[in-house]
């Protein structure tokens, strides 16, 4: 079947969004990374996600305060980057830990059983690094990036036509019943984000808000935990 352009609109609203977050979580914030994060583009997926009946409303109050912020304090980038480095790369009683292990009720460790089970998507998805092993893999920079990677599978696959579904599929859901490429990857995403990435999101925002002076990561932390709840009620329904 042919997917509309409004459809594709929101699969690569999808993409953009857990991409964004992963660049959150996974880059040290300079004036690029802020252009990126505080952007017009950011908005605008927003906006498509918004129509597509996603609730990111965090996402654009985020965006909105942050570049009013960043305007109004000559020192933003740096207080940025002081607090990434006291919340995600410093050790300490002020650090969040970005690892599902660590809030799977695994004893406060890495290398648990969900780091095992994530290393399973990853090599189903044929995304394994070639360092496995050497890191554990439940870390939620590389769960984000995960989703990025499968949301722009599922993009790509829309676009090529790629779906053998027998009905006609919703405007908004259009995974249909066809056990066809882009509804396989539809539910592989929906399997991951109910047993693993909605699973331990909101522990990650509550430790962001007990340690987050700075608010950013607070702000965008709350943002993306909005967003994967969305897009998880949206999996829901493109896969019923």
């Amino acid at each position: 079947m042919e997917f509309s352009e409004r459809q594709l609109e929101l699969l690569v609203a999808r993409f953009y969004a857990y991409k964004l977050f992963h660049v959150v979580l996974s880059a040290e914030p300079t004036d690029e990374v802020m252009d990126a994060l505080l952007s017009d583009d950011a908005l605008d997926a927003a906006a498509v996600l918004t129509e597509g009946g996603y609730d990111v409303s965090l996402l654009v109050a985020a965006v909105e305060e942050l570049r009013a912020r960043r305007a109004a304090e000559p020192d933003f980038v740096a207080a940025a980057h002081k607090a990434f480095n006291q919340l995600f790369l410093v050790p300490g009683d002020k650090s969040v830990k970005l690892y599902e292990s660590v809030y799977a009720g695994q004893m406060n460790t890495i290398f648990g059983e969900t780091t095992i089970d994530m290393r399973r998507y990853l090599r189903e998805a044929g995304l394994a690094s070639d360092a496995e092993g050497n890191f554990p893999e439940d870390y939620l920079p590389l769960m984000l990036d995960f989703m990025a990677a499968l949301a722009q599978r599922s993009w790509e696959a829309a676009q090529a036509g790629d779906d053998a579904c027998a009905g006609e599929p919703a405007v908004d859901t259009p995974a249909g019943t066809g056990d066809d490429a882009f509804a396989a990857g539809l539910r592989v995403q929906k399997a991951f984000a109910d047993e693993h990435l909605g699973a331990w999101l909101g522990s990650v925002v509550a430790s962001l808000d007990a340690h987050d002076a700075s608010r950013i990561y607070f702000a965008l932390g709350q943002a993306m935990e909005q967003f994967v709840e969305s897009d998880k009620r949206w999996l829901s329904a493109a896969c019923a």
